[in-house]
């Protein structure tokens, strides 16, 4: 990290659906439906940094730590004020939260059909 720059503040900046969007169209996976991002694509994925509250940290902190069950929980305030920063309606926002949703269910979906499949013969 830059001495300018909080990793707690880059962390929550990176959930947002529109930085998950580029890294699901920019990143690769391999097998399993896990999402894999070189240093050069991380650094290339579009990113709002916020500079959030010691609560918003804390909230957010928490809301991964005890696993995520509702995504627009989590992924609120990052995804509130990207949008705000962007001045994007709700129309445009619902599309980028479909796109992100649609392009990871892809992903996913590879990733369980190669599990069911077994072990893989040596």
């Amino acid at each position: 990290m830059k001495p300018d720059f909080n990793i707690d503040n880059l962390c929550l900046s990176f959930y947002n659906s529109i930085t998950l969007l580029f890294s699901e169209i920019d990143g690769r996976f391999y097998g399993g439906g896990v999402l894999e991002l070189t240093p050069r694509e991380f650094r290339a994925l579009p990113m709002h940094m916020l500079k959030a509250s010691f609560t918003q940290k804390n909230k957010f902190i928490d809301a991964m730590t005890k696993g995520i069950e509702d995504q627009n929980e989590l992924f609120s305030y990052s995804n509130n004020a990207v949008r705000k920063h962007l001045g994007l309606d709700d129309v445009q926002w619902r599309q980028i939260i479909s796109a992100h949703i649609t392009i990871r269910n892809h992903r996913l979906r590879h990733g369980s059909k190669l599990s069911k499949r077994g072990p893989i013969a040596r």
